[in-house]
């Protein structure tokens, strides 16, 4: 956000040599640094774990971040963390996913 404007990227690249899903691509990467020095504030993270019944890892659908999520917001610093699986939807402020593991 800028003031009363916000601004969504998304990262919807193909990441086939991540099976979680976790990492973001450069291009998003990029976008994030311009618009940080542009003096946006990183406001919330829009995380998706979606229903997938055959996933092998057994992930279908929890709306609770993940180790690797909270080390991402905890590298990236976003005002608060959303976590949805498209029906429901788990919001973490800083202060609060700065305590988890």
């Amino acid at each position: 956000s800028q003031g009363m404007t916000k601004a969504m990227i998304a990262d919807f690249d193909h990441k086939p040599d991540d099976p979680i899903g976790v990492r973001p691509s450069a291009r998003l990467l990029a976008e994030q640094a311009r618009l940080q020095a542009a003096g946006w504030t990183y406001h919330a993270h829009l995380h998706n774990h979606p229903f997938v019944s055959d996933n092998p890892y057994g992930d279908i659908g929890p709306i609770v971040p993940s180790a690797p999520d909270i080390g991402g917001y905890k590298r990236d610093s976003p005002d608060a963390a959303w976590i949805t699986n498209g029906v429901e939807v788990f919001e973490v402020k800083r202060a609060e996913y700065q305590q988890m593991e």
